[in-house]
């Protein structure tokens, strides 16, 4: 819900009556990260604001996750798995270097006036959230645009299958 949520404040103000939001670029970032048919219009909101919006992005969101549950099946959970544990990998990676990054500039600070410490408080913070965010529609994305080839989709069943035969029961 939070991706929604982001979406939904970014494209969407409170302030401004919905047909002057601008919902070509909403569509276009939800084609681009999660998938080229998800799409949310005006007549698709329940609540004439932000809210709205959001949950509007939530329910198309959730309906393609559920397709995609569908036409992966049974490993959905590895997939999911897999795309997580490689993603939180090299977001990781890339936040540690940012913090070196970060701890080495963050001394300039003192020159205007500012605690140092506290500076770097504030933005290896947001930085965190960052990342987190990132890695959050990161996943999503890939789960979203995932399609198993027929050739490999036989070869996917038969070792789940294995793996499935060797599990230890609980």
């Amino acid at each position: 819900f939070f991706i929604a949520e982001g979406l939904a404040v970014d494209y969407g103000h409170d302030k401004q009556p919905p047909d002057r939001w601008n919902w070509v670029e909403l569509n276009r970032a939800l084609q681009t990260i999660f998938h080229p048919s998800l799409e949310v219009a005006e007549k698709d909101l329940a609540k004439k604001n932000v809210a709205g919006l959001s949950e509007a992005v939530y329910a198309r969101l959730h309906k393609r996750y559920d397709e995609k549950v569908e036409e992966i099946g049974n490993f959905m959970a590895e997939v999911e798995k897999m795309f997580s544990l490689s993603t939180i990998d090299q977001l990781w990676k890339d936040h540690l270097k940012a913090m070196d990054h970060l701890r080495e500039g963050i001394g300039l600070r003192g020159y205007a006036q500012k605690d140092p410490l506290l500076e770097y408080k504030k933005e290896s913070f947001l930085m965190f959230k960052m990342m987190d965010a990132q890695m959050k529609q990161d996943v999503i994305g890939k789960i979203f645009n995932v399609q198993l080839a027929p050739q490999q989709e036989e070869k996917v069943i038969e070792r789940f299958e294995e793996k499935m035969e060797r599990a230890v029961p609980l």
